[in-house]
């Protein structure tokens, strides 16, 4: 009984010296693969589910945008488009930027700058998903602006018509005004003509 006592004694000095000789990064690598999977996959799970500060601000500004408060969401779109470069942050809140300003319940809705948006949108990711759908915002909002210009063309032309006309209508009063002068004065004159008539046929009758 001792013989065996002192050799499972002697086993486990052994084991212990092997352990403490061994680097620790050995033995965490060890442990790790003979970890159960389910351990494995909950610690993957957790690296997975992490969120950057980017993708934080981008869930506060959707949250703003979607209670309505639309500056808050337009300001918090516009950091991280600033902020963070061409990430897939960025390039959400440089489309949800163009939307909101068409937001129909916007009170600062400015289909303008929803067109700088969208522009400088499809500047910067050319080859985005939604690329289509932007250039086609795009194309509509451009439409608008040249629809604008020629509504504001026509505009002037109607007001210098107006002007026109009015200028040449007071021009007619004025030449209406002057013929009836004319023949006022011709009535008067012909009425001292004939006046100058009646003296000389008197005067004639006197000799």
């Amino acid at each position: 009984m001792k013989t065996i006592r002192h050799a499972r004694s002697n086993r486990g000095t052994a084991f212990k010296t092997m352990i403490t000789s061994v680097p620790r990064r050995i033995i965490w690598v060890c442990l790790l693969a003979a970890a159960p999977l389910p351990l494995l996959h909950c610690a993957g799970q957790s690296k997975l589910n992490m969120v950057t500060y980017d993708q934080q601000l981008l869930g506060e500004a959707e949250r703003a945008f979607g209670q309505k408060r639309f500056s808050d969401a337009a300001k918090l779109y516009a950091q991280i488009r600033d902020s963070y470069g061409k990430t897939q942050s960025a390039s959400v809140a440089q489309y949800k930027l163009g939307l909101l300003y068409l937001f129909y319940d916007n009170p600062d809705a400015d289909w303008k700058a929803a067109l700088v948006e969208f522009k400088r949108f499809a500047s910067s990711y050319p080859q985005d998903d939604r690329i289509d759908e932007v250039n086609s915002w795009i194309r509509v909002l451009v439409a608008m602006e040249s629809f604008e210009a020629q509504f504001e063309l026509n505009s002037a032309r109607i007001r210098a018509l107006k002007n026109r006309r009015n200028t040449a209508s007071e021009n007619t009063d004025a030449m209406m005004e002057a013929l009836q002068h004319c023949i006022m004065e011709k009535d008067s004159l012909s009425r001292q003509v004939t006046k100058l008539e009646n003296l000389i046929q008197v005067l004639e009758k006197t000799k």
